[in-house]
């Protein structure tokens, strides 16, 4: 049986298969045939593929045609959730921060009144993702909000995310100004890592470089950038030797160090990381 998550790293022969799939219209069907989709947005926000997602807003805005009186009410919730959600992606990996945050910022209201229900995975990629629209504007107070939404769940939250969300919390303290936070917020990431089994090597050596930046003469502009421009290129052959680090998050991770190298706002210096196709 093709399984949702499959799909995320699968190729065109799953595409094709999630979509034909779907044809047997019961209303599980569709539910599951609905969490494909969702879980391929992921796969094509990570490679940039806007045609991609493009199809996909396609595919949903064909369920109620496709499906007819099939489709529940439950599952048109899902759909909406999804498009939302999708929109959200799309805004991101365009830069467009502030248009998806002005679409976007009301919804988890908007969710418990329609009593829609959301699984723990979609909604930490939701916080995730109102985290990263807030930290392309600057607005790193509201980041930490959304972000603090991961790091205080008391569900479970999966390893990668949540390792994600330290490191964030690292990164807004820093930009808020709270560099005595900086070295035991560091302390307890890492030791974190250490109990992992991946080595995490571009993660650590990042955590590291924030370390450094605090304890660096800011006054001193050029020390300042030229202790950023060196980590930089360690981080850029560090990448490659870290096949967990999703391509988002590294984008991220360099535009905001370009931050303090070309004294611009994350939203003009991760322009330069978009290879849209």
């Amino acid at each position: 049986m093709l399984t949702a998550t499959s799909c995320t790293t699968g190729g065109t022969f799953y595409e094709l298969n999630a979509y034909g799939w779907a044809d047997n219209d019961t209303s599980e069907r569709i539910n599951v045939y609905l969490t494909v989709l969702y879980n391929l947005c992921g796969r094509y926000v990570t490679t940039g593929e806007l045609t991609k997602l493009d199809s996909i807003v396609e595919q949903l805005n064909g369920i109620p045609e496709k499906f007819g009186s099939k489709v529940t009410k439950e599952d048109e919730k899902w759909r909406t959730a999804i498009m939302q959600n999708l929109f959200m992606y799309r805004c991101i990996i365009t830069g467009e921060f502030e248009k998806g945050i002005n679409n976007i910022k009301n919804q988890e209201d908007e969710w418990k009144k329609n009593q829609v229900k959301i699984s723990t995975e979609y909604l930490l990629v939701f916080y995730s993702n109102m985290y990263i629209l807030y930290f392309g504007i600057s607005d790193f107070k509201k980041a930490l909000l959304w972000n603090n939404k991961i790091l205080n769940r008391e569900e479970p939250v999966r390893t990668d995310s949540y390792i994600n969300a330290m490191i964030r919390n690292i990164i807004i303290h820093y930009e808020l100004g709270h560099f005595d936070r900086i070295d035991p917020l560091a302390k307890t990431t890492l030791h974190f890592l250490n109990k992992e089994r991946m080595p995490y090597l571009f993660q650590r050596f990042f955590i590291q470089c924030i370390q450094n930046m605090s304890n660096v003469n800011y006054e001193n502009k050029e020390e300042y950038k030229n202790t950023i421009s060196t980590f930089k290129k360690r981080l850029i052959v560090l990448k490659n030797q870290t096949p967990e680090l999703m391509e988002l998050d590294y984008k991220l991770y360099m535009a905001w160090l370009d931050t303090h190298i070309e004294r611009k706002k994350i939203a003009e210096t991760y322009k330069k990381y978009l290879k849209l196709r």
